[in-house]
């Protein structure tokens, strides 16, 4: 590939400057992947598809137990009237019943962070390998002694007479919980984002699966992905959102494809007495298909 100046002889002697052919670009086509993910966690009640199997946009994929949710609802909610009751009563939380009391060292935000490191630091040390298990059992044991004092810290600073900004603090939280986990109540299961086919599902019924936690892997089967390099000169060209033609592999007709970034990164470049970087950017464009398309097919590009 020449990027530059071609020279045209006219006659004798005589050179005109021509600009070079428009610079020619080679990348794999990949499919667009998307993770779905747990918002909440819970139990898992059904898995309603399979690997391989072509799922449309917003289908459910899995569903999880409600009873679980429910619950957790009825604690946040017992906890922010009783955080409610204690503010107004100026009593602290001399007014919340024993239970009500326990709701809200369960769900307070502090609590819950640290019942998620323990549950990562369990998940770590049962996963150890020989070289790491020793850093892993001491991850868990902290992890582990962090939760009990968590609590016993929580309790003392709400059994203090000034603990109106803490309970403020603590009913905005819930509050924001509360209505989250309305919303997942409305429909407790995950949906695909978008038409696509399921590559791997990870769980299965049954299985109690951790906030945050992904479920399955899905490859788009509309949406495709491109990444170019180009030289930093050539980027000046592109903007994001820029619209290009793009040439498959065996496939006479030309598509359009989006830029969605334009990236730069620093390379390394071998002189002659020490090394030295340049500037090189990555652009990512994105490509609409409603025929499928094979994962790593060619795909070429010229520039603008």
């Amino acid at each position: 590939m020449i990027r530059g100046t071609l020279l045209a002889i006219l006659g004798a002697g005589t050179f005109l400057a021509m600009p070079a052919p428009a610079a020619v670009l080679k990348a794999p086509l990949h499919p667009r992947m998307y993770v779905p993910r747990a918002q909440l966690g819970g139990l898992v009640s059904e898995v309603l598809v399979a690997t391989g199997q072509h799922v449309k946009s917003g289908q459910l994929l899995v569903s999880f137990d409600a009873k679980e949710l429910e619950t957790r609802l009825a604690q946040l909610q017992l906890a922010a009237r009783s955080a409610q009751a204690a503010m107004t009563s100026g009593n602290a939380m001399a007014q919340i019943p024993p239970q009500a009391r326990q709701y809200i060292y369960d769900v307070h935000p502090e609590t819950m962070k640290a019942e998620e490191e323990y549950v990562e630091a369990l998940t770590a040390s049962e996963s150890a390998t020989v070289q790491n298990r020793a850093a892993a059992a001491a991850r868990l044991k902290k992890a582990a002694e962090e939760r009990t004092l968590v609590r016993s810290r929580i309790a003392k600073r709400m059994a203090a007479a000034s603990n109106g900004d803490d309970l403020q603090s603590f009913l905005e939280q819930t509050t924001h919980s509360i209505a989250e986990t309305q919303k997942l109540l409305k429909d407790t299961g995950i949906r695909a984002p978008a038409n696509a086919i399921v590559d791997l599902i990870e769980v299965r019924a049954g299985d109690r699966i951790r906030p945050g936690a992904p479920l399955a892997i899905l490859v788009s089967a509309e949406e495709y992905a491109l990444e170019f390099a180009v030289t930093a000169a050539e980027a000046t060209t592109l903007r994001e959102g820029m619209t290009l033609e793009v040439q498959l592999l065996g496939d006479a007709a030309k598509v359009r494809a989006t830029i969605v970034s334009i990236a730069t990164k620093k390379i390394p470049v071998i002189a002659r007495d020490n090394l030295q970087t340049a500037e090189e950017s990555l652009v990512r464009l994105s490509l609409h298909s409603t025929k499928a398309l094979r994962a790593g097919l060619i795909a070429t590009m010229e520039l603008p």
